[in-house]
């Protein structure tokens, strides 16, 4: 009767033992994974507001005759192949070189952004990958940590205009909270 009882008390042993083994291994697991994410994306109110200020950015570039375009005017027209009739210059190259500028002048002003990048692509309607046209890009620097991030969509016929800020901040400098 006591080997019996003991050889039950062994068997309760073994099983709790392996059953704690596998729990280990699956928080080990869990770890890994959560560890060799890199760079996660937050939305923050800094860049939304960042965002909104460089797409009502009034330009000098004119669509219609007196009224200057918005950045916002310019990428519902790039797409269009629209012309500044104030300069004969496309709207697309026009809107190139003046988001690259405002996003250098944000970057220059704020020296505790150590890296960004800026995206604006058109989708149509009802894709989610696929049948992209990208209207401009611009990055810099490397980001190891936390990126902030905003995203606005711009209805455009059947297409939408999507457009992405993140930037990353200076370790060395503090982090923002948003």
């Amino acid at each position: 009767m006591r080997k019996l009882l003991r050889k039950n008390g062994q068997q309760e042993i073994a099983g709790f033992v392996l059953i704690v083994v596998v729990v280990v291994i699956a928080l080990m697991v869990f770890l890994i994974i959560s560890l060799k994410k890199e760079g996660k994306e937050v939305q923050n109110i800094e860049a939304e507001n960042m965002l909104s200020s460089i797409m009502a950015y009034t330009t000098e570039c004119s669509i219609n005759l007196p009224n200057p375009a918005t950045i916002e005017d310019l990428m519902l027209e790039c797409e269009k192949g629209a012309i500044c009739q104030n300069s004969n210059e496309e709207t697309c190259e026009y809107l190139n070189k003046k988001i690259t500028e405002i996003i250098s002048s944000i970057v220059t002003t704020d020296q505790m952004i150590n890296a960004y990048q800026f995206d604006a692509v058109i989708r149509s309607r009802g894709l989610t990958t696929g049948g992209e046209q990208i209207i401009k890009r611009i990055f810099s620097g490397n980001c190891t940590g936390v990126m902030y991030g905003a995203q606005k969509n711009v209805a455009s016929g059947p297409k939408d205009i999507i457009i992405n800020l993140k930037f990353c901040y200076n370790a060395d400098l503090g982090v923002r909270q948003g």
